[in-house]
């Protein structure tokens, strides 16, 4: 897993909406030096950070956690098609 992409996700949505790192850390709670880590890929997020940067945003946490670089398409089966 890389980190990295944590923090260019979260760079990602707070650019989208014009927000500042300081606007995250006030609503938050997290301090601005630790979001600027994580942004950064420096510090690896708790889950507790992740989870409250998440519903900041009103994304799913898992939103940070998602590979974008599939084509989107997926296949579904049956659970009695693979039996």
């Amino acid at each position: 897993m890389n980190f990295e992409n944590i923090g260019k996700k979260i760079r990602i949505l707070r650019k989208r909406y014009s927000i500042t790192l300081s606007d995250i850390a006030s609503k938050t709670g997290i301090s601005l030096s630790t979001l600027s880590l994580i942004e950064n890929g420096k510090l690896v997020p708790t889950l507790k950070n992740l989870d409250e940067i998440a519903t900041f945003f009103g994304v799913h946490i898992s939103h940070f956690f998602e590979d974008n670089e599939g084509d989107g398409n997926f296949i579904y089966f049956k659970k009695e098609d693979l039996l």
